[in-house]
C-alpha cells in the first residue's frame, strides 16, 4: 500500500471519527414561554399590521426562561417534560398588563413592557420556571442569567433597527393609546398568557 493511500485512509478515519464526535457533543438551546392567547394573537398581528411590518412566523409571547447547551439527544425530551410540569401549575392564565411599549434593553426590539404587578406575577413564575427544570433535569440544566438573576418580562412585538426611524415604535404606542382608550377598558390593555409553550434553536 503506497504512502497516499495509507494517508487517504487515515485522513478518512480521523474524519469520521471528528463528525462522531461532534454530533456527540452537539447541542440546543431551548426557550420556556408562555402564549398570547389565540384572540390576542390576531390584535397584534393587526397592531404589526398598522405598524406597515411584515406577519411575524412565530406566535407572540412571553419568554419566561432559557435554557443553554442541552445535548441534542435529549432536548425534546426534556422540553415536553418541563412544559407539561409548569402547565401543570399554571392553574389560571397569567394577566400581562401593559404600562407601555418601548425598546426593552435598549435593543433593535420594539415589545411591550408589563406594570409592576404584573411584572412581579411573572418574576414569581420565572423562578417556579428555575425550580422546575432543576427537578426535571436533576440539576443538570439551569435557566441562564439572562432568565434567571436578571430576568425582565416583555412580550416581543418586532425587530426594527435602532438606526431606522421610530415610525413602527411611534404606530405601536398609538394603538397601545387607541387599546387602552377603549369603552370599558378603564385604561387598561392586559393580555392574558394562559398556555407553556417552548422553541428548540441551534
Amino acid at each position: 500500500m503506497n504512502y497516499i493511500l495509507k494517508t487517504r485512509i487515515i485522513f478518512s478515519l480521523l474524519f469520521i471519527q471528528f463528525l462522531g464526535l461532534t454530533n456527540a457533543n452537539a447541542t440546543n438551546n431551548l426557550a420556556i414561554k408562555l402564549d398570547v392567547t389565540d384572540l390576542a394573537q390576531g390584535m397584534l398581528g393587526d397592531m404589526q399590521a398598522a405598524a406597515k411590518l411584515s406577519k411575524q412566523a412565530h406566535r407572540f409571547h412571553c419568554t419566561v426562561g432559557f435554557i443553554e447547551k442541552i445535548n441534542k439527544e435529549e432536548v425534546a425530551t426534556l422540553a415536553a417534560s418541563i412544559q407539561a410540569k409548569l402547565q401543570s401549575k399554571l392553574t389560571t392564565a397569567l394577566e400581562f398588563d401593559v404600562k407601555e411599549v418601548s425598546r426593552p434593553f435598549n435593543s433593535d426590539i420594539i415589545g411591550f413592557i408589563p406594570t409592576t404587578e404584573s411584572e412581579n406575577k411573572l418574576i414569581e413564575f420565572n423562578k417556579i420556571v428555575a425550580n422546575v427544570v432543576q427537578e426535571v433535569t436533576n440539576g443538570r440544566y439551569t435557566l441562564n442569567a439572562f432568565t434567571s438573576t436578571n430576568y425582565r418580562p416583555h412580550i416581543s412585538l418586532a425587530k426594527v433597527a435602532v438606526t431606522s426611524p421610530d415610525n413602527a415604535l411611534i404606530s405601536f404606542k398609538g394603538s397601545l393609546d387607541a387599546k387602552k382608550n377603549e369603552t370599558n377598558r378603564n385604561g387598561r390593555f392586559f393580555l392574558k398568557l394562559g398556555t407553556v409553550s417552548y422553541t428548540v434553536m441551534r
